[in-house]
């Protein structure tokens, strides 16, 4: 779990202060965590799943205006690739340190409705997005997105986990 919660917080950082520069590293700590999952099956499938449902999440959010990224010519997406990992990087929590949530839907509804909104704020502090409105009213938003989101992501990770995926 410390370990998790080291390696959440390390890539954090690394993709916000360096972009895309930090991706391979991102991605290599991913892979180590992957490795040493008990449930790879499972939890490769949690990671891919909220990370397609984050990014297309955050890409309508800058397609309408809310958030704004310095982008170069070879993005599809309306978000920056350091943001894609970012999602499979904090998919990657779910089931690990932040466990202690598992249990508790209305506790995952309030964590979810404060932390995640801080962490763009923060974000947008280091400069890595910027905000087309007033700060609280982003938080705003995004904590009624993130609040059931984040119970959402937990329901996914039951539901993959005990599906009985197993390894071969």
């Amino acid at each position: 779990m410390w370990l998790n919660i080291l390696f959440f917080n390390s890539v954090w950082f690394g993709l916000v202060l360096l972009g895309d520069s930090f991706v391979i590293f991102a991605i290599l700590a991913l892979a180590v965590h992957l490795f040493y999952c008990q449930k790879t099956l499972a939890e490769l499938r949690l990671i891919l799943t909220i990370t397609f449902i984050g990014t297309m999440l955050d890409s309508y959010l800058a397609y309408i205006g809310v958030f704004h990224f310095e982008l170069s010519a070879i993005y599809v997406l309306p978000i920056p690739l350091w943001l894609i990992v970012l999602w499979a990087s904090f998919a990657a929590t779910i089931a690990h340190s932040m466990q202690f949530l598992q249990k508790s839907p209305w506790l995952q509804f309030i964590v979810g409705g404060i932390f995640p909104p801080l962490s763009y704020i923060a974000g947008a502090s280091f400069s890595a997005v910027n905000f087309s409105h007033p700060t609280a009213l982003v938080f705003l938003w995004l904590s009624m997105i993130w609040a059931p989101l984040m119970v959402f992501c937990f329901y996914l990770q039951a539901r993959f986990y005990r599906q009985g995926v197993t390894d071969a």
